[in-house]
């Protein structure tokens, strides 16, 4: 039997299959472009919330230059001439006629001598010492004490800080904090009311949601057992009540503090149809996330530089109101040397594009770069204070300072 050799085909390869040596390397080139890829999101992530916090800030910015447009007497740190009112000795107040500007164009105010203003508002004389008849007032034309030409509207810093002082800044600081009572008086609004204005209206929060037991026009009551302790007056609670359908809701703020399961409502009756189809009730707390404050610096001649500064999540905590004192640095006219004492002043929070606020001379800046215990250098030119240093600020949370020109 003959056996013939078949033909080798003359397409057929020596191929042969890949190394490890090739597979590690595609594994290793693989893991670079994985790893480069997760190493982008938390980047997006803080991108993002960077860009929603300016987004608020900015919007925010809106709200505080209208607001200072409908009541210009808030960047002022005395309250504006009212009739019919009486005033103690020595009460200051500044005209409510302005003339075109919504400020004083100068420093001068007027002293009371005790009793009551008349009805109409006198013709004011801007020369110190002179007299004005006004009702059984006598106003002595006088400048400005040296209080009130610096100074920080912070209701929300007197009213959440325990110990909040008449001073912004815990220690060393001249940057007077005019109180609750003046900032009320010159916007004619209750404490809670003007209080959220100095805040985005998102800042309310539900800490109880629940079908009440019964609803009636000025009070609502949630069933037996239902833990109503953790609500405290005068801080800013309210009650937001849906009907069945969900379709329509009334809010009342809390008139006083519970007593057991029911909350009496403040404000007018709730209407007809929250008490026809009463549906879930919410407990919401006002906790302002974006706030905002005024720094103003009035000069001898009446000129303003009002700064506004909008934080998020302000801690309300006294040491980050501490007033470090700095030393301006030789040689430069940008840069400071903060001091403190370990273990018994608080440890300033410093890092590159922070804001710090210069008590000393009223002034908000940026810092371009430093850490604690060193150098600290910012985004311009300092104003130098005799004896060559000034006290600082370094806040938490501030996110954004403009100027506001009025």
């Amino acid at each position: 039997m003959k056996y013939h050799q078949l033909p080798r085909d003359s397409h057929e390869t020596n191929a042969t299959g890949a190394t490890l040596v090739e597979v590690l390397m595609s594994l290793l080139i693989m893991s670079i472009g994985i790893v480069s890829v997760f190493t982008l999101f938390p980047v997006a992530i803080l991108s993002s919330i960077k860009a929603t916090q300016l987004t608020n800030a900015k919007l925010l910015e809106e709200n505080v230059i209208e607001l200072l447009r409908a009541y210009p007497q808030l960047v002022m740190a005395a309250p504006m001439w009212q009739p019919n009112t009486s005033y103690a000795a020595n009460a200051y107040v500044l005209p409510s006629r302005l003339g075109n500007s919504p400020l004083p164009v100068s420093n001068v105010g007027y002293w009371s001598s005790g009793g009551t203003s008349g009805t109409v508002e006198p013709n004011w004389s801007t020369t110190v010492g002179d007299t004005v008849e006004d009702g059984s007032i006598m106003w002595t034309a006088g400048m400005w004490t040296s209080d009130r030409s610096q100074y920080a509207i912070d209701p929300l810093g007197l009213g959440f800080i325990p110990s909040a002082g008449s001073y912004y800044g815990q220690s060393h600081s001249n940057v007077t904090r005019p109180s609750l009572d003046a900032v009320r008086n010159q916007l004619g609004m209750d404490t809670p009311t003007f209080q959220k204005l100095f805040s985005l209206q998102d800042s309310w929060t539900t800490t109880l949601s629940m079908v009440p037991e019964n609803v009636n026009a000025s009070s609502v009551t949630f069933p037996p057992g239902t833990d109503l302790s953790d609500i405290s007056i005068p801080r800013n609670y309210r009650v937001t009540i849906l009907t069945a359908d969900g379709r329509h809701a009334a809010t009342r703020n809390i008139a006083s503090q519970p007593t057991g399961s029911s909350i009496a409502l403040a404000g007018a009756n709730l209407p007809d149809f929250i008490l026809n189809s009463p549906g879930i009730a919410r407990i919401e707390s006002f906790t302002p996330r974006y706030t905002w404050m005024l720094t103003v610096k009035r000069s001898t001649s009446g000129n303003s530089k009002i700064q506004c500064a909008i934080f998020f999540n302000r801690s309300y905590n006294p040491d980050d109101e501490y007033a470090y004192q700095c030393s301006y640095v030789a040689g430069t006219n940008d840069s400071i040397e903060v001091n403190w004492i370990s273990g018994t002043d608080p440890t300033p929070t410093i890092h590159e594009g922070s804001y710090v606020f210069d008590c000393t001379n009223c002034r908000w800046y940026k810092i371009v770069s430093g850490n604690s215990g060193s150098q600290v250098t910012l985004d311009s030119s300092l104003t130098p204070s005799p004896p060559n240093q000034a006290y600082f600020l370094f806040p938490r949370g501030v996110i954004r300072v403009f100027d506001i020109e009025l």
